[in-house]
């Protein structure tokens, strides 16, 4: 009978992990300096969106956070800068109707958290108060130069011109997404415990920063079993 058949909630049906590409370091270093190149007659190459990259990749913000970010959710503690993540911007879009921004909560109750800016961080900041010297304290940060809040689509193509000029090698698998697993990744790389790279990232639980950064790389398994000859000498 009808009655009798349950329909299992989403919690409890299992979902195929979704890869997600992380950009490794060396590639780092090469979209830090060819955002920061400039043509021949000393004009910069990129705008205000790449700037929003850099962003991204140090500080492992979502997209919805980074475009809701105003500057009165810069906290300076100690002399050292953060930023408080407490909303978030959807874009909605229906068919035959403007394109609505929607302010909202964050993902969930752990993402309303405060991350520590790191010098490149800052240098970002930097380049959008200069952008914006007379900017209000409840207005958004990440500005395009006409002074309108930064477009998802223009990031996105900013993005694959950016990774296309270094010569990335799989552009079409990278997103904006990315970059905030690769801020995850790196850390994750250079010895952080998962419980700090799941605050900063403001995952709901520790198991998910744990499935998907746990073994990413071969060579930490690899490092792993050659431990072991040691033993042997």
């Amino acid at each position: 009978l009808l009655e009798d058949i349950h329909i299992p909630n989403e919690a409890q049906v299992a979902v195929k992990k979704k890869d997600i590409p992380f950009l490794d370091s060396a590639w780092i270093s090469m979209i830090y300096n060819e955002i920061k190149s400039t043509y021949k007659n000393g004009n910069p190459k990129y705008q205000a969106e790449a700037y929003a990259i850099i962003m991204f990749i140090n500080t492992g913000m979502r997209l919805g956070e980074l475009k809701a970010a105003r500057w009165n959710d810069i906290k300076n503690v100690n002399g050292r800068k953060y930023i408080r993540i407490d909303e978030s911007i959807a874009e909605i879009k229906y068919k035959n109707t403007p394109r609505k921004r929607l302010v909202k909560s964050p993902k969930n109750e752990t993402s309303i958290r405060e991350i520590p800016l790191n010098d490149i961080a800052c240098e970002v900041l930097d380049y959008f108060d200069k952008l914006n010297p007379d900017h209000k304290l409840q207005d958004f940060i990440f500005i395009n130069r006409k002074k309108n809040p930064i477009r998802q689509q223009t990031l996105h193509r900013t993005l694959k011109r950016i990774l296309e000029n270094i010569g990335y090698p799989n552009i079409e698998g990278v997103s904006i997404h990315s970059l905030r697993h690769t801020f995850g990744s790196l850390l994750y790389k250079q010895g952080v415990d998962l419980k700090t790279i799941s605050v900063l990232l403001g995952h709901k639980s520790i198991k998910t920063t744990e499935q998907i950064y746990v073994g990413i790389t071969n060579d930490q398994k690899q490092n792993a079993v050659d431990i072991l000859n040691n033993l042997h000498t």
